[in-house]
């Protein structure tokens, strides 16, 4: 698959410019969810990205244009 095949949906892209500013909790908050949701939802993105942590998430989103 192509890089452009695997475009975040509309949920992973808030999650991706949220996880760039807040931590966990905050995350939380702002999108009125529990903690555990936002941590599936970052592991989720992860898997997209086929990275493991934030700042290799934040290298992948760059490289990708997608933020």
């Amino acid at each position: 698959m192509t890089e452009t095949s695997q475009l975040p949906d509309e949920e992973q892209r808030r999650v991706l410019a949220l996880m760039a500013r807040y931590d966990d909790h905050v995350i939380a908050r702002r999108l009125g969810v529990s903690v555990t949701t936002v941590r599936r939802r970052i592991k989720a993105v992860y898997t997209l990205l086929g990275v493991d942590n934030r700042f290799a998430a934040g290298l992948a989103v760059a490289k990708r244009g997608w933020l």
